[in-house]
């Protein structure tokens, strides 16, 4: 991270991936909405504009002290944001260079357009090329099969499997999730 601690913007063929502003809430809560999207999540996503607001808020003071970046995805052509992908050091803040966990989602409208590997794919080469970072781990519910085939298309190995690992704060259950990475230069 740089010391004046700027958003990073990050250009692909088709997409930007920019700072999530406030104005942002109404298209987060429209696409979170959708339990389609939020079924392989943590939680259900915002339960309001307003709380969709507040989160926005808490992800920029997260990234302002250096252990959290959510980027929004949006269209080249349209600035809706219409997914999500972020990135955070396991533990720490990013100067530390440790591995760092990837996660994302996208508004089902506009899936199977290869909208989120091209956004991994960029996520990832700025973790590695610009923050410096030497592997980046995703984690991931073994029913989540169009997650696995972009993370493995783009070069993550499957690392194991973790039961009852991850949290869903929505449903209050446990889950067990596939660990897969990708290692800088790999």
């Amino acid at each position: 991270m740089n010391s004046h601690k700027s958003f990073p913007l990050v250009e692909t063929e088709r997409l930007l991936l920019r700072e999530i502003l406030l104005e942002d809430a109404a298209d987060l809560f429209g696409y979170y909405n959708d339990r389609l999207v939020t079924q392989y999540l943590d939680w259900f996503g915002p339960s309001s504009v307003d709380h969709a607001k507040d989160i926005i808020t808490n992800w920029s003071n997260q990234f302002q002290q250096g252990t959290f970046m959510r980027w929004g995805i949006t269209l080249k052509e349209d600035k809706k944001v219409i997914g999500t992908i972020l990135l955070a050091p396991v533990r720490g803040p990013f100067e530390w260079k440790l591995p760092l966990v990837i996660g994302y989602e996208l508004s089902r409208e506009y899936w199977n357009q290869g909208i989120m590997s091209e956004a991994v794919q960029a996520a990832i080469a700025f973790a590695f090329d610009e923050l410096g970072n030497h592997r980046v781990c995703a984690e991931v519910f073994p029913e989540n099969t169009a997650s696995l085939r972009i993370l493995k298309r783009l070069g993550f190995q499957e690392e194991g499997l973790l039961k009852k690992h991850l949290w869903h704060e929505g449903t209050k259950t446990w889950h067990d999730v596939i660990t897969l990475a990708v290692l800088k230069n790999s």
